[in-house]
């Protein structure tokens, strides 16, 4: 009887689940409001003079030119250039991105998707990335896709899907360099399977996709090969602690512990199935093809990182939960219908509350900020930002006279430049740059705006920081120390000769941690404030 009503709640509980997906990208599209400083980038990077400059501007960014391209057609619409129109790209993204989940699941044979829905369709961070104004959304659209034709191509081999195979192989490779990896994972893994079963023609035909797609990324050989000079300061080494902390964190503790119950629920599942021995009929080569390459994804991801010595973000490994999602719900359809179907609905109870508030969150107030200063500054004042990567949204939004540099203070450019920074580290740009930046705007008689993250330094007051020593080998730790030293100097420097007042730019709290900032207005504190700070920086 128990088991007659569990059966009976699949269809529900995947129309429930189906549902509360799209409610959930639709909260993302309300709530999300102005571009933050990485959307921002992206929207000015597709918006430069010309096509030349976009190419151009490729060696300053971590993507190819697919994106921008996108972006700068879209834009050129006067209609959809502004915030409510780019968010409906999103939405529009976020959406193909489940739409996309549910038909690959079928194309494998899994009418039904609770899992994969559960696990991925209704992640935040996935919704909240694939809605975003940045390629993550687009690429896993296109991953996804390649990933189901390649898995066609080994179940039920025709042109047709290698065809599909190739060209979203393609897309997904111009619209991240990263998806080369997963390709790779996608061709490796069914051609294993296709010698397997000693179809070596299909094992070769398999890596074709691969082999073209790779083919497209060789234009982008010279911009990849500039942009090492900077990416250097991008390297630190991988702390999977922090890693784990910063998912969980995101995430939520809930789905992270939801996660792992469902991977233990198909460990029990494939345990006792062996224990059967050969009574169990053999899985299905779409629950092969997925949980290989689930496997090999993983594999490679952690490799990339430890390889290239980058941030593991939780943003990164989107593909490869994507994919251990979809692994899990073919699994799971090999056995009786009910345990996973009660655990997906517990999983939706217990993640509903959580991802609804974080995607509630506003992505930044940087628009507000821009709204203050632009009622409130005067010409003869300075606004200062800090930390210096805040400048594309701040450019997005402020359209005031008055004067602004970022910590440190670097070549106006549209977009973010980590080789700028770069060249401030040796070219020893000093506190005594910013001090006289300082000095002459109160001379004139002008006020100083800081605009600031929430999570910002903020030193005792009477400690001047150090400057850190020249670097011999750049690697992130001497970003990390500039960048610690420049915005640590920056509050000494005004504290040192001005008293500040806090400035409410936003009605609400709820806004992402991420780029919830501050604005204070800095004004002279005594009459020998210029004289102070040529003492403290003599």
């Amino acid at each position: 009887m128990l088991l007659e009503i569990l059966e009976r709640i699949r269809k529900p509980a995947a129309a429930v689940l189906l549902s509360w997906a799209i409610l959930l990208n639709l909260r993302f599209f309300v709530s999300a409001g102005p571009l933050w400083r990485d959307e921002a980038n992206s929207v000015q990077q597709a918006c430069l003079p010309g096509w030349n400059s976009v190419v151009d501007s490729l060696q300053y960014d971590s993507f190819p030119v697919l994106y921008p391209a996108v972006l700068r057609v879209w834009t050129s619409i006067p209609l959809l250039a502004g915030d409510p129109a780019l968010r409906v790209m999103g939405l529009l993204t976020g959406l193909a991105l489940l739409i996309s989940i549910c038909l690959v699941c079928r194309l494998f044979g899994s009418r039904l998707p609770v899992v994969a829905l559960v696990l991925a369709g209704a992640d935040p961070v996935l919704i909240s990335e694939a809605c975003s104004i940045r390629p993550y959304g687009l690429t896993l659209v296109a991953l996804l896709w390649a990933f189901a034709a390649h898995g066609m191509c080994l179940m039920r081999y025709s042109r047709r899907w290698l065809l599909v195979a190739s060209i979203a192989s393609i897309f997904a490779v111009q619209l991240s360099y990263s998806s080369a990896f997963f390709i790779a994972a996608f061709g490796l893994t069914a051609a294993g399977l296709a010698l397997r079963q000693r179809e070596r023609q299909l094992a070769l035909s398999v890596l074709i996709p691969g082999i073209v797609a790779a083919l497209t990324l060789l234009p982008y050989l010279p911009a990849i090969q500039r942009a090492r000079s900077w990416v250097v300061l991008l390297h630190y080494r991988v702390d999977w602690m922090q890693f784990c902390a910063s998912y969980a964190k995101e995430h939520t503790p809930v789905l992270p512990l939801i996660w792992i119950m469902f991977l233990a629920l198909a460990c029990v599942t494939v345990f006792l199935r062996r224990q059967r021995g050969t009574s169990s009929p053999p899985a299905p080569a779409s629950a092969r093809y997925a949980t290989g390459v689930a496997a090999l994804a993983l594999v490679s991801q952690v490799a990339f990182v430890e390889l290239m010595k980058v941030p593991p973000f939780p943003r990164y490994f989107l593909p490869v939960l994507l994919f251990i999602a979809i692994a899990l719900q073919l699994l799971f359809d090999r056995a009786p219908r009910t345990s996973h179907v009660v655990l997906a609905v517990m999983a939706l109870l217990l993640t509903a509350w959580p991802a609804w508030s974080w995607l509630g969150l506003r992505r930044t107030n940087m628009d507000r900020v821009a709204r203050v200063l632009g009622r409130e500054a005067r010409a003869e004042d300075l606004v200062i930002l800090s930390p210096w990567f805040l400048h594309p949204s701040f450019q997005r939004y402020y359209t005031g006279p008055v004067g602004w540099i970022t910590v440190p203070e670097l070549p106006a450019s549209p977009i973010t430049r980590y080789d700028l920074f770069m060249k401030a580290m040796f070219r020893n740009v000093s506190a005594g740059d910013l001090a006289a930046r300082i000095t002459n705007t109160l001379a004139r008689g002008g006020r100083l705006w800081l605009v600031c993250q929430e999570i910002g330094y903020v030193p005792d007051a009477g400690h001047q920081p150090e400057a850190p020593s020249p670097p011999a080998r750049v690697s992130g730790d001497d970003y990390v120390r500039y960048r610690s030293y420049w915005e640590r100097e920056v509050w000494f420097l005004l504290k040192s000769c001005c008293r500040s007042q806090q400035l409410s730019v936003s009605a609400s709290p709820l806004i992402w941690g991420e780029e919830r900032l501050l604005l204070a207005l800095w004004s002279p504190g005594h009459r020998e404030s210029e004289d102070r700070l040529k003492i403290q920086i003599k």
